[in-house]
């Protein structure tokens, strides 16, 4: 293999995750807007969870497009968790206060244990992140 066709491999797959990052801006943001919609306009309080959610969308395709391995990237990341794991945990408390979530075929009970593996996991990726963060920049 060529320098050259070397060259090319690198510089198609720093597109390609380049264009990813940019669509999941891009669709997150519709997100965030039918969130507000949802919130404002209809006056649901799901609508507060979806607009966190995927604004931590957004903070994850600026942290692809920055370099994951940056220290800025790095930031981006413990943000998009938190975030994350706020939108989780905001359902968590929606669902156990009586806030119907209206998913069809669906039950409360299941979106409260989704809600809370996603506070599990993202809060643990949160505070990894921050010890990374920690060690690596001191």
């Amino acid at each position: 293999m060529s320098d050259d066709e070397l060259q090319a491999i690198f510089t198609y797959a720093w597109r390609r995750q380049r264009r990813e990052a940019v669509l999941l801006i891009l669709v997150s943001c519709l997100f965030v807007v039918v969130g507000l919609i949802m919130l404002i306009g209809a006056g649901l309080m799901a609508g507060l969870f979806v607009a966190v959610f995927f604004a931590a969308g957004i903070v994850a395709g600026s942290m692809q497009l920055v370099g994951m391995g940056t220290r800025r990237g790095l930031l981006l990341g413990i943000t998009s968790a938190v975030l994350l794991t706020f939108a989780c945990g905001f359902l968590v408390v929606m669902t156990l206060t009586g806030i119907v979530i209206d998913a069809p075929g669906r039950s409360q009970l299941i979106a409260t244990i989704a809600a809370a593996v996603g506070v599990v996991f993202f809060g643990g990726g949160s505070v990894v992140l921050m010890v990374r963060f920690g060690r690596r920049y001191r």
